[in-house]
């Protein structure tokens, strides 16, 4: 078999070319393609190169079992599974889930213990006539789990007018998802005890440019108990999780009012409730835990940070109750503020009903706001002499966060609330318009906008924008 460029593998008895196809580099040795192409290797495929430590058979390494290990002796030494580091350092604190970012041990030369080889790429097997024709190494996987937060298309955390950080989580079950791909059942497997993701509970760990770092579970959107990835009423690929930041019992440091603000933010699972299940007064997870210099907050979880293979100890945790589900990123924390309706075209008709106004969205906000145009007419430049008002209110889903081409057509006649009812006075009139824009959502003071005036005439005319 070979690399197949329609199911991103290589399967059967790998050759040097099928690794230059799937990699596309032009070296034609395995040690001038693992130069110059490793960094293009998919860390999430299963057979991958990777080293080995301390196994000094090698180059005998045919067994799934050996492979998971990453070629060691001892699967417990390092963390590393499949040739990803899942685990981390036993310190003791909160923050060190951010450390948690799965690295690739790829080889790094010839040297002992980290040989390149090309059956590496294979899927595992004591003989030749054993390759697995349908398995072997993919080039498009990926890992089965992810989050994702809020930005509105931007490198930004958005907090939303209700003083909530949310956050997406994209689950697939490792029965639901490629056999040769990574998934993070293989880093849950304590002695085999399997730990199922979807009984565990979605937490986030935030830590401030401060030194400040706080831990509290996600709830789904709508939903204010504690809930397991299995019981969100979303479903557990896509669904929405949510973070109160609103509530009297918010740390100082975060909450609604930040604006760009800089926070590094970790995603993590746990199947139980407590962080430390020898401490559930501390270490509750549907109350704020704290790590922090300001607050006096508790300086040591213990347990906190196991992930399966602990490295300092060399031994599984003997409760691994953690699984981080995101590595820790940099975002910008900010408030999702209202925006602004700028009017700013007016458009004279083509006959004597009325004239269109129109406004834009300025700011950058997601979701479902009430926007509402306002016209006063004045019979003086000076606009002191109010004659008739109208306005118009309408609902809109903001998904990008500016949107032109609002507008609506305000009649003179009628008795609805965009009519003037002016019929009855003399056409070619002029009339001295001041335009007003608003924004607002339930619960919220609605955000005015800055006047625009216009002086409009009665019967289609000349317009002349003061």
């Amino acid at each position: 078999m070979s690399w197949s460029s329609s199911t991103q593998k290589i399967t059967g008895n790998v050759e040097i070319n099928d690794v230059r196809k799937a990699l596309v580099v032009s070296s034609r040795d395995i040690g001038g393609v693992m130069i110059n192409g490793s960094s293009r290797i998919n860390k999430w495929a299963k057979w991958k190169p990777v080293k080995y430590y301390y196994d000094p058979d090698a180059l005998n390494l045919e067994t799934e079992a050996k492979r998971k290990a990453g070629g060691q002796l001892n699967a417990q030494d390092t963390g590393v599974v499949y040739g990803l580091r899942g685990g981390i350092s036993n310190v003791g604190r909160i923050t060190a889930l951010h450390s948690l970012d799965y690295t690739y041990e790829a080889p790094t030369s010839w040297g002992s213990g980290c040989a390149y080889r090309i059956t590496d790429f294979a899927y595992p097997a004591t003989s030749v006539s054993d390759r697995s024709t349908t398995r072997g190494y993919y080039h498009g996987a990926t890992f089965n789990l992810r989050a994702e937060p809020y930005t509105g298309g931007g490198q930004r955390i958005w907090i939303g007018a209700e003083g909530a950080l949310y956050v997406n989580l994209y689950f697939t079950p490792r029965a639901s998802h490629d056999q040769d791909a990574i998934a993070v059942e293989d880093f849950l497997d304590n002695n085999g005890i399997q730990y199922n993701p979807l009984d565990c509970y979605p937490c986030i760990l935030i830590s401030t440019a401060t030194g400040n770092h706080y831990v509290h579970c996600l709830y789904p959107a709508n939903v204010t108990a504690l809930t397991t990835l299995r019981n969100n009423p979303q479903g557990y690929y896509g669904a929405s999780w949510r973070l109160d930041l609103s509530g009297t019992d918010t740390p100082q440091g975060l909450g609604s009012s930040m604006d760009n603000t800089t926070w590094t933010w970790t995603v993590f699972l746990v199947n139980s409730r407590y962080l430390n299940p020898a401490d559930t007064t501390n270490t509750d997870i549907s109350a704020w835990i704290y790590d922090t210099n300001a607050e006096g907050g508790s300086t040591v979880v213990s347990g906190v940070q196991r992930c399966g293979l602990d490295v300092d100890s060399g031994v599984w945790a003997s409760w691994p109750t953690n699984i981080p589900g995101a590595i820790g990123l940099q975002w910008t924390a900010r408030t999702n503020t209202l925006p602004f309706l700028i009017p700013d075209t007016y458009t004279d008709m083509e006959s004597s009903n009325g004239f269109n106004i129109s406004a834009h969205f300025s700011g950058e906000y997601q979701g479902e706001v009430t926007w509402t145009i306002s016209v006063t007419l004045y019979s003086d430049s000076d606009r002191t002499t109010e004659v008739a008002s109208a306005s118009y209110t309408d609902t809109y889903t903001l998904a990008t966060g500016r949107v032109m081409a609002v507008f609506h057509l305000f009649k003179w006649e009628g008795t609805d609330t965009d009519c003037f009812n002016l019929m009855q006075l003399p056409q070619d009139t002029t009339y001295y318009a001041r335009v007003y824009g608003s924004v607002s959502v339930v619960g919220q003071n609605p955000n005015m906008s800055a006047p625009y005036d216009v002086d409009v005439v009665m019967h289609p005319k000349v317009i002349n924008n003061t």
